[in-house]
């Protein structure tokens, strides 16, 4: 039987990050706040933090052809010409200059799935995500969703057509710089790590009988190209107290599977449709840990409760996420995640990326609302005995 032995890869250490804020007021302030404006001042920092989290998470992205802020394991920027592997003198080169084309994803497509590894053999990539910025987001969506005719007075097939993830993040700063990736591959080397909870604290000074509202968090983020084995045994113990805080959100992708209801449903007097997930649960306990999880992630969500209507029957809670920017937060972060439910929330994301595109103050005419219909339409075809896509009218 013949042997092989493993090459010692490159080391990279994660730095935690540590941020606090607070505000002080005036206890006159908080008993004469008729209209709720004090109140609204603490839940501003959780904002402002959910913000940061965002940003932070962007910067690799950011800085990706810069070793000014972040570098892998053998010190480069996260997309260079001249990445190295331990084990040889070769190099290879994950940068590219080329616009957002349909031909260019094709040919750079290619040239990812020639990448090898550090013994020379090819690597399984299959890139299935397109990151833009919002100002891609017309070119982005006319590659993956237009069926044919691309470019095209023949009407040729479009090969690109409905393979992709488009994700728009709205924090990527360079208007040009668009992102191919396999998603599967970049959750092995891309990291993200909680070491603490976001934790929310206030006290009152006796002295001037002031109220002091408190936000806290520590976490750090390093993108890794080729982390050591022995490094993951470090960081091992950080990741398994993290776990145990707040649970992941592969836990959360497994409720919106299996109880959860994603929808657009029809606001009658603003006469425009809205993005919903409901999930339902009869265990309250089950249901106070998933809406406090989702909003330790920053994504705000209320809870209703029927009442059972006999012995028979159990109390049921229903978790509500409601509107564009908070629905658009929540599918960023579990679409990818998801299984049965995987479709229905890539179209609601891209329904959510074309208002945003639009704007708010826009009003809706008539080619929109047959948008939109198409949309309903296209999701209740695909309709399951589990009522996984309810769209009422």
């Amino acid at each position: 039987m013949q042997l092989t032995h493993g090459y010692k890869q490159y080391e990279t250490d994660y730095t935690h990050e540590e941020y606090a804020g607070g505000m002080q007021i005036q206890r006159k302030l908080v008993d004469d706040d008729l209209y709720g404006i004090i109140k609204k001042k603490p839940k501003a920092l959780a904002t402002a933090l959910a913000r940061t989290q965002e940003k932070n998470a962007a910067n690799i992205f950011n800085n990706a052809f810069s070793t000014a802020t972040f570098t892998g394991g053998d010190d480069l920027s996260l997309c260079n010409d001249s990445h190295t592997v331990t084990s040889s003198s070769t190099t290879y080169d994950n940068k590219g200059t080329l616009s957002l084309s349909a031909e260019n994803i094709e040919t750079v497509k290619q040239a990812m799935m020639n990448f090898v590894d550090d013994r020379g053999n090819v690597i399984v990539i299959e890139p299935d995500t397109i990151l833009i910025p919002p100002e891609l987001y017309e070119a982005g969506y006319e590659i993956v969703k237009t069926p044919e005719g691309l470019n095209s007075a023949e009407g040729n097939a479009n090969v690109h057509y409905g393979r992709y993830k488009l994700v728009v993040w709205h924090y990527l700063t360079d208007t040009n710089n668009w992102f191919f990736l396999d998603s599967g591959l970049m959750k092995q080397s891309l990291n993200w790590f909680n070491k603490a909870a976001p934790e929310f604290a206030m006290e009152k000074n006796f002295d001037t009988i002031d109220h002091s509202t408190v936000v806290y968090k520590e976490n750090y983020m390093l993108e890794t190209p080729k982390a050591s084995d022995a490094n993951k045994e470090k960081n091992t113990e950080d990741i398994m107290d993290n776990q145990q805080e707040r649970p992941s959100l592969d836990w959360i992708a497994g409720f919106i599977d299996g109880e959860g209801n994603l929808s657009l449903y029809k606001h009658n007097q603003q006469k425009v449709y809205v993005p919903r997930l409901i999930i339902t649960n009869t265990h309250k306990d089950t249901v106070l840990l998933i809406s406090t999880t989702l909003k330790e992630y920053g994504i705000g969500n209320y809870i209703r409760t029927t009442k059972k209507r006999s012995p028979k029957h159990k109390t049921r809670y229903d978790i509500c996420v409601v509107g564009m920017k908070r629905m658009n937060k929540l599918l960023n972060l579990i679409t990818h995640k998801l299984f049965l439910k995987r479709k229905q929330a890539e179209i609601i994301r891209d329904f959510i990326n074309y208002r945003l595109l639009v704007g708010k103050g826009k009003h809706y005419d008539e080619k929109e609302a047959s948008y939109r219909e198409a949309l309903t339409k296209e999701i209740n075809s695909g309709r399951n005995p589990q009522r996984l896509h309810v769209f009422p009218s």
